[in-house]
């Protein structure tokens, strides 16, 4: 199989940019999440590996989470055995519409997520 120079260049990057550590593996909701006003849901953060409680911050437009939504937050250490830190704020809403974002920090890393919340739903697309 012949694999051509840019191809090889991007599994490159790809395979540097996996072995990177990342302070959050998986932020929810997702990266341009539109969320209802009002619509309940759970915020999670999954951090890779053992994170330290303390070590920890997650934030909602730069205001500690826990204190935005007005709960505390859970963690799971080692979540199902999956050998990642569980973040969890269960069962929140968003009151008002607008843009936001989560950001997740451990340590020096840094890794954010943005969405919106809306009054009103979106009509679907046609495919």
């Amino acid at each position: 199989m012949v694999i051509t120079r840019t191809a090889q260049a991007l599994l490159t990057l790809l395979a540097i940019a996996a072995g990177l550590p990342a302070a959050a593996q998986a932020i929810y909701p997702i990266d341009r999440a539109e969320i209802l006003a009002g619509a309940r849901f759970d915020l999670k953060v999954e951090f890779p590996g053992s994170a330290a409680t303390g070590d920890m911050v997650v934030t909602v437009n730069g205001r500690d989470a826990a204190q935005a939504f007005g709960k505390a937050a859970t963690v799971d250490s080692n979540e199902e055995g999956q050998g990642h830190t569980a973040y969890w704020i269960r069962d929140v809403a968003l009151a008002r519409p607008g843009a936001y974002e989560v950001t997740a920090t451990t340590g020096d890393k840094s890794q954010s997520v943005r969405g919106r919340c809306s009054t009103r739903r979106r009509a679907a697309r046609a495919t």
